[in-house]
């Protein structure tokens, strides 16, 4: 017999995560916030000048799929970084 929390869902963890998720930019958002391509946002994050979480999701086929975040402090950190030297 299957007790009344065992139908909760696993990822189902509490307000705290939803506002931990709420707070974390996507690629939209940097992208918007940088008056740039999503694909530039991508390359920073693939190439370790920006920092990101990578989170793995399910996907259909071979192809690795992944939901990209990016904390806020992490991408100012990022412009003053680059805007000390001259060029963002």
């Amino acid at each position: 017999m299957l007790s009344s929390g065992a139908l909760e869902q696993p990822w189902n963890i509490g307000p705290m995560a939803d506002r931990i998720m709420d707070e974390l930019f996507n690629v939209k958002d940097v992208a918007k916030l940088f008056k740039c391509s999503q694909a530039y946002v991508y390359k920073l994050s693939d190439t370790g000048l920006l920092a990101s979480i990578r989170i793995p999701c399910a996907g259909l086929g071979t192809q690795k799929k992944e939901l990209v975040r990016f904390r806020p402090e992490d991408v100012f950190d990022f412009v003053e970084r680059h805007y000390r030297n001259g060029r963002l």
